[in-house]
């Protein structure tokens, strides 16, 4: 970003004395009390030694423009003590970096200290302590633990001030401080103590480079216009000239003048650098870029190193930096919900000085300290805007590839956009990357399996849908929804697109097109009513094809399941084979849906963009880190090693646990002698130290035999082909988490690997293994003592083992086969509680359990539960038609239904008001005699006549499926048949149900309940939204702000006449408005909001008139009327809501009841380019008068912070209260005889004008009843008053002429130099008047440019400044 410039300006003759001063500097003693230091390759000052021993001080100042760079180092020499002192910037923040004999320590103090300013330092050392004071007002000390020692600070190198000589002549503790970045501007007033640690005096100067004497002005002051920085660059000043930083502007160039490189990246295109030079250790690292973007999730840069990682990603509308040394990891994003997806060109420095490191964005900063960092070795892959598969990127948490505009982007001095667009050495660019900002278009997505799917919201009656795919493929569902008997489909059938409806058994349907499956494009629209199906197809060159059918029997299809792109719903038995190919444009009713969006969950098969069908792994369709392998149209997912199966890796794997005698074995019946090949694959979890994990062998034996087992925390591996190889693995496996074991055979190579670690080893002769029986975990009793001799650990296996393949089987999923048998449990039950059990329910889903199987005695079912719904199905088990249980909230009050033979029992607990967001317990217990419902400790029961109860089908938490006929359920679990909240600690017959497990992957549950919205964290009527890892409250219409809508929104009170205005400098059109106040008032007239456009016909109007409150809204050719009910005038809080929706608009006063309605525009309706915001506005000649409490406009709130700069707001506003304070008058103190009137106030007397109680001119006092002189009294200190008043009467004729005359040659001084100015000024453009009409116009462009360059704001905000 640095360009260099030679200063011209600067005549020849000074150059030449700067450089002979400068050459004279070096060969005399460098004795000064102030230096400049310039910014080159070898910039220091070098002094003699600073003498410490037992204490010290150390002063000096410095002012700079330099966020990183070395201020001062000394130590003990490399064969002295291993002291030493070294001060910097890093990030702007002063790092004192010291060891004082017992071991090195760091700190840092003050912040935004490369401002410019002069910064005042003092040093302090003295009885193991290191003071330092920062501009006299911030001090940090370090105390260190020297009792060992003796307590001094042994200093023996030269005192090094803005870097060190890279040509030093002896060695320094640290040998590559030279390569520590230079100090650049000013220090003055260096002094430090003597031998006697008490008296302060400059130290001699030895060396210096790069300097020059003095503080004087640089080549950045007194520059011109044309010859300074543009567009806000920076100016620094070099030792011949000057440069421009252009950081952070959006320009380059030598001034910052020219527009910086930027990239478009829309999701499917990402930039690889992968280094070319040998690898180098830094301390530091730097990024820097300016980022525009309207996505809330996508990795923007990404950077690993064998023991480093840096994630930079927009994460849930917000910036969020990951790194990492080694296994630690430290997240760091702004504070206070920095939302950055505005799109909004945003400008980001990132900073790491060893273990300092610094985000910041537009200005505002955080830093953190990383826990035992280690110099970064650079030996690896860069990438931009996302990567090849983010699941294998360490501390990647959005797991989306950016969708945005990257600008500027500089890493370690590399400019690696401008180097990728000019094809630079190692830069490999992915995709078709854009070169430019343009608007970014919604992002197409791809379906790379049958089974990829994503769900939206229903497909509503009268509601035209519309879209545009593009496949190879010819048969699969596009779209469908309903269930088996009433449903509506779009699905491509032998390349014709059919578009079918069907209601209670009678199939309706339309086609169009022959051969869509072309790979080309084509754009569909449907559309249902309850007459008739219409579908369109329209092909690139204009073609269009139509179709229509008429139901035989009319009616709306109650279709109230959500919409499914791509496949069918699961549960669904119809349409098993789902679509393959492209969708973009996705729309309902002309409202588009980003798609993009919606794959925040990760939905299994779906991606972002639109790659190429032939080559169908470039679109990254394998999840879960699995390996996707090309195949001819089409790619396969390997699964290995990543716990998860199916198509595309989506599906969890089946784990089982083993303790004890817990087995797996297989029986081969016929071997194969020779085997070329062998194949092992496994995960395993265990906090055990010894174990068996798998063991293989021909026999029984054990001729010839290989196993895994755990020994002291440690994978061991013996492989015995009649020669005995032994396999060591170093990693330490008995930590409880999932490690992967691959082992490979072929031929006589074996290959072995566990997790990242791998080993190899080749037998002499030819192998043959022809295994008959294989074991996990152990063996059976009769076969372990066979088993167990071989090993070394001779212990039994005690943890989880999942996805075991043994040449191509999965053992796991083949139980059941008659030459496998398992006594292991299902599941990975390890180290559970109760408490740690949670499911929170965040939207309508529901999981599935194992079914609750009746007992011979009692069958007990208990759980813990917390919720903000008043109605919800919390629980059901079986089947409506038969026996079932069901536990729901009906208006606070949980009951339970029993169904069991042909009676029906439902219990009703004794507490009401459940829904208090408080957990409760419950428990529910069926004996051979009653049927018992407990809550939070309090029983009730009801007898039984039959007991012996078969509960089909799962166990189902938060819902039900939509394979259960709800309609046969009572009424209350129909109207509500979904749970939001939580539930924990779900226990059948004393078996702990894995909630876990089961919400493991689920769309819509979470396995937290603190900081989720199924905790209803959000107060006074905010809504939750929920992201990935924490919730967001939207206040819109509470009138409370806040993380949770707590805080009461800002009041303002409007006197008369005041007034608020907020100017928009964005200016968009929008489709939808949401506008909230909250006011109180005694007026019966006057103005309160209006929202202006640029169309003087377009508007919202928020008036009180005759005491009513109405609302105009002007839209299109359209308008919207209100009026509340009820006068507003009362001195009381009123609220108005209004929400509009394209045409659909609906309004509430004083939060009751929402009156809804629908205007009669086609299509997209837009509310014109919104101008200003105004609040108390002139209506029928009155203004508002009173308080505003609250006030929202689509996110709008100017009265929370009412010092912006695009704020008017007249005199007469009062913030921060309603409360009228009476105004106090102060009546001036009488003396009698003295009504000493005041001589400011033109009521009391106190002007020119004749007044009879003015004194007379010898300072008497007028009685006005008599009209006669009474002499004024004299107080005790009048004297001066009257010197003063003698003094005027004396002045004279002459003396007021000769001050008339000397004014008017002021005068006429100031209008000469005033006009002089101006020439001079004009002179800028124009050597004299001759040619004053040919450059006019030159002068009048080269004005117009200066200002665009300057400002580049919009004109309406130009004239408003």
């Amino acid at each position: 970003q640095h360009y260099y410039i030679t200063n011209n300006l600067r005549s020849a003759d000074v150059l030449l004395k700067m450089k002979i001063v400068l050459f004279v500097q070096i060969l005399i003693v460098c004795a000064s009390a102030e230096k400049t230091f310039f910014d080159t390759d070898n910039t220091f000052a070098s002094y003699r030694n600073w003498v410490v021993r037992d204490k010290g001080i150390l002063l000096f100042s410095f002012s700079t423009y330099k966020e990183n760079a070395l201020l001062l180092y000394t130590d003990g020499g490399v064969d002295g003590s291993q002291d030493f002192l070294k001060v910097q910037l890093v990030n702007q923040k002063m790092v004192v970096h010291s060891n004082f004999g017992s071991g090195a320590e760091i700190f840092e103090i003050g912040e935004r200290l490369s401002n410019g300013v002069f910064h005042s330092v003092r040093i302090q050392v003295g009885s193991g302590v290191i003071t330092v004071v920062l501009d006299d007002a911030f001090s940090k000390e370090q105390r260190f633990d020297n009792s060992a020692a003796d307590n001094t600070l042994q200093l023996s190198s030269s005192l090094f001030i803005g870097g060190v000589s890279k040509f030093t002549t002896f060695d320094l503790i640290e040998p590559d401080m030279s390569l520590e970045p230079r100090f650049s501007g000013c220090i003055s007033g260096l002094k430090f103590t003597k031998a006697d640690g008490e008296t302060l005096a400059p130290p001699n100067c030895v060396e210096e480079e790069g300097t020059a004497e003095g503080c004087e002005a640089t080549a950045c002051e007194n520059l011109s216009y044309t010859d300074s920085c543009r567009n806000g660059g920076k100016c620094e000043p070099q030792l011949d000239g000057y440069v421009c930083n252009c950081e952070g502007t959006g320009y380059s160039a030598d001034r910052c003048t020219t527009a910086a490189t930027v990239a478009k990246f829309q999701a499917s295109e990402y930039i690889k650098y992968t280094a070319q030079d040998d690898p180098i250790v830094s301390k530091y690292d730097s990024l820097s870029f300016r980022i525009k973007t309207s996505r809330t999730d996508g990795l923007v840069f990404y950077y690993k190193t064998d023991n480093f990682f840096m994630s930079v990603e927009v994460v849930e509308t917000e910036l969020s930096l990951n790194v990492g040394f080694g296994t630690s990891q430290q997240l760091i994003s702004l504070e206070d919900n920095f939302f950055i997806c505005d799109n909004e060109w945003h400008t980001v420095h990132i900073g790491r000085y060893e273990s300092f490191i610094t985000l910041e964005i537009d200005g505002s900063q955080i830093s953190a300290q990383l826990a035992n960092p280690t110099p970064v070795r650079y030996n690896k892959d860069i990438f931009i805007g996302g990567g090849e598969s983010l699941t294998q990127l360490d501390g990647v948490r959005s797991q989306l590839n950016f969708v945005g505009c990257l600008q500027q982007l500089t890493f370690n001095k590399m400019k690696m956009l401008k180097d990728a667009k000019a094809d630079g050495l190692g830069y490999s660019v992915h995709g078709r990357l854009d070169w430019m900002c343009s608007n970014i278009q919604y992002v197409p997505v791809t379906f790379g399996s049958s089974e990829s799917k994503l769900e939206l919201d229903q497909w509503m009656l009268n509601r035209g849908l519309s879209l545009q795919f593009k496949t190879s493929y010819p048969d699969g569902i596009i779209a469908f929804t309903g269930t088996e008997s009433t449903y509506l489909s779009l699905e491509l059938i032998e390349g014709s697109l059919v578009f079918t409806a069907q209601k209670n058994g009678e199939k309706t349907t339309a086609q169009v097109g022959s051969n869509l499956a072309d790979s080309n494009w084509h754009s569909l629209t449907a559309r249902y009513d309850t007459t008739t199906i219409t579908l369109h197809i329209y092909g690139d060159v204009g073609d269009v094809q139509e179709d229509s059918a008429r139901f035989r029997v009319q009616g709306d299809f109650n279709i109230r399941s959500p919409l499914m792109l791509g496949a069918a719903d699961e549960s669904s038995p119809l349409f098993k084979s789902g679509y393959r190919g492209c969708i973009r444009g996705f729309s309902i009713q002309q409202e588009v849906i980003d798609l993009y969006t919606k794959l925040v969950t990760q939905p299994p098969g779906v991606v972002a963009g639109c790659g190429s069908l032939d080559e169908a792994c470039s679109i990254q369709p394998c999840y879960h880190g699995s390996v996707c392998n090309q195949e001819m149209n089409s790619f396969t997912c390997d699964c290995t090693g990543t716990g998860y199966e199916g198509t595309v890796c989506s599906e969890e794997a089946k784990p089982l646990t083993f303790s004890g005698d817990q087995y797996l074995r297989q029986l081969t019946s016929f071997p194969e002698p020779k085997r070329e090949r062998d194949s092992i694959s496994l995960r395993f979890r265990t906090q055990a130290e010894n174990g068996l994990i798998m063991f293989v062998t021909t026999d029984t034996y054990n001729d010839k035999y290989m196993y895994f087992e755990i020994l002291e925390s440690k994978l061991y591996v013996i492989v015995h082909y009649g020669i005995q190889k032994f396999f060591r693995l170093e990693p330490i496996v008995s930590d409880g988490r999932w490690h992967v074991i691959v082992f490979n055979r072929v031929g006589n190579k074996i290959t072995l690997r566990l997790d990242n670690t791998e080993d190899q080893f080749t037998f002499r002769d030819p192998v043959e293994f022809p295994y008959r029986y294989a074991y996990l975990g152990k063996a059976p009793e009769n076969e372990w003592r066979n088993v167990m001799r071989m090993t070394k650990s001779r212990q039994a296996f005690d943890g989880c083992l999942q996805q075991v393949k043994f040449n191509g089987n999965d053992l796991i999923t083949l139980m059941g086969a008659a030459n496998i048998f398992t006594n292991a449990r299902q599941g990975c039950k390890f180290q559970e509680t109760t408490d740690q059990q949670v499911a929170a329910f965040i939207r309508s889903t529901y999981l599935g359990l194992p079914p609750w199987a009746a007992t011979n005695t009692s069958s007990v079912l208990k759980f813990n539960f917390r919720t903000r719904e008043s109605s919800s199905l919390i629980l059901f088990h079986g089947d409506v038609e038969a026996d079932y249980v069901a536990i729901v909230l009906e208006g606070g009050v949980l009951k339970t239904t029993l169904q069991i033979g042909d009676g029906s029992r439902t219990v009703s607990a004794l507490m009401p008001g459940l829904n208090d967001n408080m957990w409760h317990s419950v428990l529910l217990e069926i004996t051979s005699q009653i049927f018992i419902l407990e809550v939070d400790e309090m029983p009730m029961q009801q007898p039984l006549s039959e007991s012996n109860f078969d509960f089909t089908g799962g166990l189902y938490i938060g819902g039900i499926p939509e394979n259960v006929n709800s309609s046969l359920l009572p009424y209350g679990m129909q109207a509500n048949p979904y749970f939001l909240g939580c539930v924990k600690a779900l226990i059948v017959n004393d078996v702990i149900q894995d909630l876990l497990q089961a919400g493991n992957g689920k769309s819509g549950v979470r396995s937290e309940c603190e900081g989720t919205c199924a905790a209803y964290p959000c107060q006074n009527g905010g809504s939750c939204r929920q992201m990935e890892n924490q919730f967001d409250c939207l206040c819109s219409g509470s009138f409370f702000k806040g993380k949770t809508c707590s805080e009461e929104m800002s009041k303002v009170r409007f006197t008369p006449g005041s007034s608020l205005s907020y100017t928009l400098y964005e200016h968009k059109t929008t489709i939808r408005d949401d506008l909230h106040i909250k006011f109180k008032t005694t007026d019966s007239f006057g103005g309160l909001t209006q929202i202006e456009t640029g169309d003087p016909n377009q508007f919202i109007k928020v008036v009180i008139k005759d005491t009513f409150l109405e609302l105009t809204m002007n839209i299109g050719q359209e308008r919207v009327f209100a009026r509340s009910p009820s006068p507003v005038n009362d001195d009381t809080p009123h609220t108005l809501s209004f929400w509009r929706r394209n045409t659909a608009v609906s309004y509430s006063f004083d939060g009751g009841e929402i009156t809804r309605s629908s205007l009669n525009s086609v299509g997209s309706l837009e509310f014109g380019v919104i101008m200003n915001i105004r609040l108390s506005f002139p209506y029928n000649s009155m203004q508002f008068s009173g308080c505003i409490l609250g006030f929202d406009y689509n996110g709008i709130t100017p009265l929370e912070d009412t010092n912006l700069p695009n704020i008017v707001k007249s005199p007469g506003i009062v913030e921060g209260t309603c409360d009228i304070t009476p105004p106090t008058t102060s009546k001036p103190i009488v003396t009698e005889g003295n009504p000493d009137p005041d001589p400011e106030d033109p009521d009391k007397g106190g002007n020119d004008t004749d007044n009879p109680d003015d004194p007379d001119e010898n300072g008497n006092e007028v009685d006005p009843d008599s009209k006669t002189t009474a002499p004024k009294p004299i107080s005790d200190n009048n004297s001066t008053q009257q010197t003063q008043v003698k003094s005027k009467s004396s002045l004279g004729l002459p003396f007021i002429l000769l001050i008339a005359a000397g004014g008017f040659i002021c005068i006429l001084l100031v209008v000469y130099g005033v006009s002089r100015f101006a020439r001079r000024r004009q002179g800028v453009y124009k050597t004299n008047e001759d040619k004053r009409v040919e450059d006019q116009q030159r002068i009048e462009y080269d004005k117009l440019t200066m200002h665009e360059e300057a400002f580049e704001l919009p004109s309406k905000r130009e004239l408003y400044m």
